[in-house]
This record gives structure tokens, sequence and C-alpha cells, in this order.
């Protein structure tokens, strides 16, 4: 079962293609891909730099799950 945080990840991978076919441009295996997209595996920082380029989306909006959430006030 996908990891409900990476269900944005998914979303853009989908609108893009195949695996297979964003695994290829970004330079790694669709089985990686597949294991980041489940939540099982965690991108390096360059990968998730990388992957928020080709989506053209931020890092955060991908993975929140890697992103403290802090309750900030003023």
């Amino acid at each position: 079962m996908i990891n409900q945080v990476r269900h944005v990840l998914v979303g853009f991978r989908k609108s893009v293609g195949s695996q297979q076919i964003v695994a290829d441009d970004l330079g790694i295996s669709r089985q990686y891909l597949s294991a980041i997209e489940k939540g099982n595996r965690n991108p390096t920082v360059k990968l998730m730099v990388e992957m928020s380029n080709y989506f053209g989306v931020s890092e955060r909006n991908l993975f929140p799950d890697l992103f403290l959430q802090t309750n900030a006030t003023n």
C-alpha cells in the first residue's frame, strides 16, 4: 500500500508516464523509484532536488513526510 504522503509523488509521476520512463529520465532503477513511491525508501538529498526540478514542484510538496512540521506562533 502506498504511504499517504507519497500520493503527490505518484500523481506527478503518472502525469509523465510509467515508472520506467521516469526512472530512466532520473538515472535510477524502476525498483528504487517504486520503493520511494511506496515509502519503503527515501531519496538522497541530491535525488530529491533532481525530482523536484523534474516535476517542477518543491521538495516539501513531493516528500512532506521528510520535513518537520512546525506550529510556530508569532
